[in-house]
């Protein structure tokens, strides 16, 4: 068996990345380093005991370059006799509607693609070609741009069901090996684009750490897995503190008091937030957001911010709030007394009656219509002015929900129900003063918001 393969079957052994009956899934881009784990992998396969296959992603952003190489992994594949599939990215359109940068958006979707494609073929392993610089990469740049724990440990050897056989080898032995033996691979022409931050490092910034330590690579990899380590424990220590002291989300909403600075101290308190994100809505947060956040809670209540991944971060005055981004909804429905009128978030039920009950849900409302009318439910908007129950002014409801200090993600979310051009209820909080039931009433309305989920209080 060639020396290299040789190495990269030990490496697997050692560290258990696969067994005998595994079915390995190869991310297969047709450069040297796929090249060379698709022909270690191959090699190995029968005395290993696993199969197989191998899986391009083209990102549809290099135009003919991209569609060519595509076309030689198809034709390697056939070559070898490796089943072979291969998947097609948007990555301009998605990264446009997510605020992704290129590399990044790339990334997610050609995991996405890798992961879909290992799920439909049986595949219970994905195989990646990341060397050794890779890792060393990776490192320097958590070094160069912020990172916590997590970029300092580097590329890990194995992520769920994602392996990576290479990190032993460097990027110059497996071009040596290849040039040596004749085997062609692709060039992405974007990887000499010092434009990439990764680029930057891969040219200009490793080639003069090793011209002062040539054994650096070796260095950093033994740093990588004293720092996963270190990951590990921290994750298990965060995870474990964030289960405890954190709820889970409310209508979608996650909140995190402030004091728990105080509690548990500001190292701590980053890692309840970080696991705590990770947990309920899947998103990882990086060094450069956690000190976002931290900023945050010295803000005044009502400032917010918005990261990538689609979350919205609200400081409210005791607690952080978090929940997915979403756009403001406009809306209005209108419907006719003793009808149902089907909303966002709910449906409001209406039925005439002729006696008055307290319901004691503020969802629940007894009103006074001067007549049998249409009603108009919509959106709250600025403005717009009611007399609250037991008041003798107009307010506007910006101000009323101030003063009851309403979350600022849920003054989003008021309702408003009219009769004619006139507010009669906030729904959920207060009713008008014009239209309380007094004993010349004469038309009474039961009103009733009924939230998504849950059952009629009738």
């Amino acid at each position: 068996m060639e020396k290299l393969f040789g190495r990269v079957h030990g490496f697997i052994k050692e560290n258990r990345l696969a067994v005998r009956g595994d079915k390995i899934l190869i991310a297969f881009s047709g450069g040297a380093d796929s090249v060379f784990l698709c022909l270690a992998l191959n090699e190995i396969s029968a005395a290993a005991g696993f199969e197989t296959a191998l899986c391009h992603v083209n990102h549809q952003l290099r135009g003919a370059e991209s569609e060519s190489d595509e076309e030689f992994c198809r034709k390697f594949a056939a070559g070898l006799k490796i089943p072979f599939f291969a998947g097609k990215a948007d990555v301009k359109n998605y990264c446009s509607e997510h605020g992704y940068s290129t590399e990044m958006g790339a990334r997610k979707l050609r995991y996405s693609i890798l992961k879909d494609f290992a799920a439909v073929e049986g595949c219970n392993l994905i195989a990646t070609g990341h060397n050794s610089d890779d890792n060393a990469e990776t490192f320097v740049m958590s070094l160069l741009w912020g990172s916590r724990i997590g970029g300092l440990a580097g590329i890990p050897l194995k992520n769920r069901n994602i392996i990576r056989p290479l990190l032993s080898i460097t990027g110059a032995e497996i071009r040596e090996f290849l040039d040596t033996n004749g085997i062609e691979y692709r060039s992405d022409s974007t990887n000499k684009d010092l434009s990439f931050r990764r680029n930057k490092v891969r040219h200009e910034v490793l080639p003069y750490l090793r011209s002062v330590n040539p054994g650096i690579l070796n260095n950093i990899l033994n740093r990588t897995e004293y720092f996963n380590e270190l990951r590990r424990f921290s994750e298990k220590r965060g995870l474990k503190l964030a289960l405890k002291v954190i709820k889970p989300p409310e209508n979608g909403v996650l909140t995190v008091p402030h004091n728990l600075v105080k509690r548990f101290g500001g190292l701590s308190y980053d890692e309840i937030i970080k696991y705590s994100i990770k947990k309920y809505f899947n998103v990882n947060l990086s060094f450069v957001n956690l000190k976002l956040i931290k900023n945050l809670t010295r803000l005044d209540a009502g400032k917010e911010i918005n990261l990538t991944g689609g979350l919205r971060i609200i400081n409210d005055r005791d607690n952080l709030r978090v929940m997915v981004l979403k756009q403001s909804q406009d809306f209005s429905v209108s419907f006719d007394c003793g009808k149902t009128a089907i909303i966002p978030g709910g449906q409001l039920i209406s039925e005439l009656t002729g006696t008055f009950r307290a319901s004691g849900s503020r969802n629940s409302e007894i009103i006074a219509l001067k007549e049998e009318c249409r009603l108009t439910v919509r959106n709250a908007r600025p403005g717009d002015s009611f007399r609250p129950l037991g008041m003798r002014g107009k307010q506007k409801i910006s101000d009323f929900a101030t003063n009851l200090k309403i979350p600022k993600d849920e003054k989003e979310k008021l309702k408003v129900l009219l009769a004619g051009d006139e507010i009669i209820w906030l729904v959920g909080y207060r009713i008008s003063d014009d239209f309380k039931v007094t004993e010349k009433s004469k038309i009474l309305l039961k009103i009733e918001f009924i939230p998504d989920g849950k059952n009629s209080l009738q």
